[in-house]
């Protein structure tokens, strides 16, 4: 499991609770800015987690698209509740012509479901 985290106290915080339950060798947190952090990331990605703010997750989901493998799944959180400022993400992976077929799953502020072709 890869993580990236721009905030210093949240990247202290998730690895003492990595270290806490034993999984601090089964996961990374990368910490700074992700268009930096997750340049160069080695695939396949199976799964993709974008519970961010919200300018990072086109330029997240960018940078991971190369090596997401088929099937792999990306889920964005908010995607109702913020969907003016996901204008441009949602677009990307709605393009029926792009990488993704992708649904919306209402409910506290709606799931955005999207699998890679």
């Amino acid at each position: 499991m890869i993580g990236a985290e721009h905030e210093p106290r949240k990247v202290a915080s998730a690895r003492r609770n990595l270290r806490r339950a034993g999984l601090e060798d089964h996961a990374e947190i990368r910490e700074g800015d992700l268009r930096e952090t997750l340049r160069g990331l080695e695939g396949p990605v199976d799964f993709m987690l974008i519970d961010l703010w919200i300018p990072m997750a086109l330029p997240a989901l960018d940078l991971v698209t190369p090596v997401l493998r088929p099937g792999a799944l990306v889920i964005c959180d908010k995607v109702i509740s913020g969907r003016r400022g996901y204008a441009e993400y949602l677009a990307r992976v709605r393009d029926p012509d792009g990488p993704f077929v992708s649904v919306t799953i209402p409910g506290r502020g709606g799931l955005e479901i999207s699998m890679k072709r």
